[in-house]
């Protein structure tokens, strides 16, 4: 019988051993960390005993079981993570490390079943506000305190959006809640919305300043692309333009400026004066929208606090 060309034989069994080594520093490479809970666990209780043998008793094992594990989490990664001493292990700076990472792990773990209960109870577990930037933000201060008095385990994310862009960010999906959306003005839009306010503009100005015609208007970031703006911001020559109503506000108090601000806001205001002139922004209306109204315990509270505090905002109900 005949035993094949030796030669042949030994370079096969090479290129297969080749083979399978470079597999193996494939998978090490592409696959995620094998570990389970178990030895998370035992990592925990050596980075505290610093030393196998008291481990093993927090944890109602054998040291030889303990150290096997904390062996196999050195190999996979490939790093020494607790230095042996005579009498004690000391973590290295890459256990320290994978002690920061189990240490996430663990608080995610900790928080999944009351996360789960919001979602059995029809609350989110997290909740994205947009406020248009016309609109003056610090009441929301008190009403976001509110909102997770009410609601601890969500997540609340809340962000200053362009007047004209909010419609579109609700629309895709980028906010669960708009607050101080404007007049839909002939868009086909199949979404409810709730009448939330009107702000009329008035030229406000420092107290002290006498002479206001030679400070700048400070005005909407938006406003100077809006042709419907461009009118009663042509009439005065230089400008400041920022993101928000409240840093207007801010401007105007520094004296740096006088800007277009809430008129209502003359009552509480009175190191603010208002003055009457032929041509601004007039009046705006703002409206209140979510997409999962009907549903969403969030949604039903934080409307009914926006509708009790709306003048809070310088906005009146007519």
């Amino acid at each position: 019988m005949s035993l094949g060309n030796p030669l042949l034989t030994l370079q096969e069994s090479l290129c297969s051993l080749i083979n399978k080594i470079l597999e193996n520093i494939n998978m090490r490479s592409n696959h995620l960390p094998n570990f389970d809970l178990e030895t998370v666990k035992t990592f925990f209780a050596v980075t505290r005993s610093k030393n196998f043998t008291d481990a093993a008793t927090l944890l109602h094992k054998t040291p030889a079981a303990v150290s096997y594990r904390i062996r196999a989490l050195e190999e996979q990664f490939g790093v020494l993570l607790f230095e042996r001493k005579p009498h004690s292990l000391e973590i290295t700076e890459a256990g320290e490390l994978l002690l920061d990472h189990f240490m996430k792990i663990q608080d995610l773990l900790s928080d999944l079943p009351s996360k789960m209960s919001l979602l059995t109870n029809g609350i989110e577990s997290s909740y994205r506000i947009a406020i248009s930037n016309l609109v003056l933000r610090r009441p929301l201060v008190e009403i976001t305190k509110k909102l997770k008095e009410q609601f601890p385990l969500t997540d609340f994310y809340i962000e200053t959006r362009h007047h004209r862009d909010l419609w579109e960010a609700l629309i895709g999906g980028e906010c669960d809640y708009a607050i101080g959306l404007p007049e839909q003005q002939g868009m086909d839009i199949d979404l409810q919305t709730i009448f939330w306010g009107i702000c009329e503009w008035s030229l406000g100005s420092s107290s002290s300043i006498t002479d206001t015609s030679k400070l700048p208007l400070a005005a909407i970031a938006s406003e100077r692309e809006s042709p419907l703006h461009q009118a009663w911001i042509r009439d005065y020559g230089s400008k400041i333009f920022v993101s928000d109503v409240d840093m207007m506000i801010d401007l105007v108090r520094s004296r740096a400026a006088v800007a277009f601000i809430p008129k209502q806001l003359k009552e509480t205001n009175p190191d603010l004066r208002f003055s009457s002139v032929k041509n601004g922004p007039g009046k705006t209306v703002f409206r209140l929208a979510s997409t999962n109204a009907e549903k969403s315990p969030i949604t039903s509270f934080i409307t009914h606090l926006l509708l009790e505090k709306r003048q809070s905002f310088a906005l009146t109900e007519e």
